[in-house]
């Protein structure tokens, strides 16, 4: 594939948008979350299903139906993540201008990313994403490059969870309770009295969530706080 990055050329920031994670790793950022996941296309040809599109294969490729402009290709993530880039690897037939839009629920699409020049074999095109929020990512094409439908051998979205990955420590793992809000939930046959910093502030021993600090009543000791240098502070019952 030729790899060529570029600035949007038109671009909306969504409602569903969301500041970055100050836990996000460059690593983290670049987790591949679409492949092997549920996709979907507003037309098939020739038996070029949307699957194809997200299977890791290189020689397999989605395509629409031959000379129809509004024509589309969509992946569920299966969860809401942080989006930071598409990668859109295109057969020689593509879209001259085409977005890439985001949506939480499926129904509702926000354009975060748009193409408005492209050329018939341009190859493999890189989106910056910029962190939105989003669980289905749309190829929405606007109008072809050839006389052809389009055709995608991969689309690939690349991001991390609103956890941020494992900003719980080893023995604990991060639950997300909202779009953006998290905690951390110990692991059940976790009893230590370590206190994580790296996931809202939230404890990471005593088996259980905490959502304002260390756990209380652990092995006859009261809370008495995060040290700052991380761990939780402990007294025992009657000091």
């Amino acid at each position: 594939y030729k790899i060529i990055t570029l600035s949007p050329t038109a671009s909306a920031q969504p409602t569903i948008t969301s500041s970055e994670s100050p836990s996000a790793s460059p690593s983290a950022k670049n987790l591949l979350l679409s492949q092997g996941k549920t996709s979907t296309a507003s037309s098939v040809n020739a038996g070029n299903i949307a699957s194809f599109a997200v299977d890791g294969n290189p020689g397999s490729r989605w395509e629409s139906v031959h000379g129809i402009n509004d024509e589309w290709l969509q992946v569920d993530l299966g969860d809401i993540f942080h989006l930071y880039r598409v990668m859109t690897h295109w057969e020689n037939a593509c879209a001259k201008v085409y977005d890439i839009q985001v949506s939480n629920d499926g129904v509702s699409f926000t354009t975060v990313w748009s193409k408005s020049d492209g050329t018939f074999g341009m190859g493999a095109i890189e989106s910056a994403l910029g962190g939105v929020i989003g669980r289905y990512v749309r190829m929405q094409g606007i109008e072809r490059a050839s006389s052809y439908g389009y055709s995608i051998f991969e689309l690939e979205v690349y991001g991390f969870s609103p956890c941020g990955g494992d900003g719980c420590g080893e023995n604990g793992s991060c639950v997300r309770t909202g779009l953006t809000d998290h905690t951390c939930k110990c692991d059940e046959d976790w009893s230590g009295e370590t206190c994580d910093t790296t996931c809202a502030g939230y404890c990471t021993g005593g088996g259980g969530v905490y959502p304002y600090g260390c756990a209380t009543n652990l092995a006859g000791k009261v809370e008495y706080g995060c040290l700052p240098a991380g761990g939780c502070n402990y007294l025992s019952e009657g000091e």
